[in-house]
This record gives structure tokens, sequence and C-alpha cells, in this order.
């Protein structure tokens, strides 16, 4: 009987630090979610679907949202545009030179752009199209 009562106190010992192990887990995946302020579920994020369409957007004056995936190194600005009256979200990964492009034609007030979209997910490029 004594092994028992050994091996339930062991069992109830172990149990918290589990549950403390994964209440730390599950705290760190909170402080890694995007920013709660762009959690605008009635915007949805723009897609480029068509490959070498060019589509007319207008950067809307509001404050960039930011995502960082620190475990890929990957940080994203989330971008308010507007496409055919239409409010959407345009992710935008920093390291994409159009996200320079955009940047510095908004200090200068120019907010509409039209975009090409070439290639897909991790080769994703995005061109500004002059006229």
């Amino acid at each position: 009987m004594t092994n028992e009562t050994n091996e339930q106190t062991n069992e109830q010992v172990e149990q918290p630090n589990n549950e403390e192990a994964f209440n730390a887990c599950i705290q760190k995946e909170l402080n890694n979610l995007p920013k709660a302020d762009f959690e605008d579920d009635d915007i949805p994020n723009f897609k480029f679907e068509e490959e070498n369409k060019i589509y007319s957007i207008k950067i809307l004056p509001e404050e960039f949202g930011e995502w960082i995936d620190s475990d890929n190194c990957v940080k994203k600005k989330i971008i308010k545009i507007e496409v055919r009256g239409v409010k959407y979200k345009w992710w935008l990964n920093t390291k994409n030179p159009v996200y320079s492009e955009i940047v510095k034609g908004i200090v200068v007030q120019q907010m509409e752009y039209k975009v090409m979209r070439q290639g897909d997910k991790k080769q994703t490029k995005y061109i500004i199209v002059k006229d």
C-alpha cells in the first residue's frame, strides 16, 4: 500500500508542473499573436489573386499594424487599403522592395498605386506599375 501511496503522490505533484508548463507555453503563444488593434474581422485581407493582373489600390491614412514571426525572421506590416471602394488589409513583408516604395510615396502624399503580383508564397513579388 505504501508503493501505491507514493505513486499517487508523485502523479499529483507532476500534474501541476505540467499544467504550469502548459500555461507558460500558452502565455508565450498569446504574446506572439498579432496586435489586437488590427484584428478587424470585418475587414478582409486583400489577395492579389491573379498573377500579372494590375490592381488599383489606395492606401488609407491609418496607422500600419505589425506582425512578427521571430522564428523565421519575418516582419510584415498590415496596411489598410481600398480597392474598388472596399476596405481591405494588405499584409506586406517589410523586406519586399514595394514596402519601401509605398512608404516613400506616402511621404510625398502619393496614396494611389497600381500593383501587380508575381510568384507565390515565399516567392511572391509585388511590382508597382508606372503609367
